[in-house]
């Protein structure tokens, strides 16, 4: 039987997935489709603010993510740089403000 997406989101959430796919294809290539769409909805008229919040609930979701996945790193070092690199990004995405225009 086939998992479904939420069985899949819910694999990344719990922190079941190996670090890799949780930073490199959730974290990383997942916000830049986020952002690239948000930033399109933006200038196609959605407002601002609700581009804004549905990043955000992506970013928190794979952001926790890949908090939890570090534990499965395979050198525990992967795991500090990538809970580091977590708190980077949110600090940067606060700072930014969620400007899109």
């Amino acid at each position: 039987m086939a998992a479904t997406v939420v069985d899949v989101a819910r694999r990344f959430w719990d922190g079941a997935e190996p670090l890799w796919k949780a930073f490199w294809v959730l974290l990383v290539g997942g916000s830049v489709v986020s952002t690239v769409a948000v930033i399109a909805l933006v200038r196609a008229g959605m407002p601002q603010e609700a581009g804004l919040f549905a990043h955000l609930c992506f970013l928190v979701w794979a952001w926790v993510s890949v908090w939890r996945c570090a534990g499965h790193a395979g050198w525990q070092g992967w795991g500090l740089l990538a809970r580091t690199l977590v708190v980077v990004s949110a600090a940067l995405f606060i700072a930014a403000g969620g400007d899109y225009r």
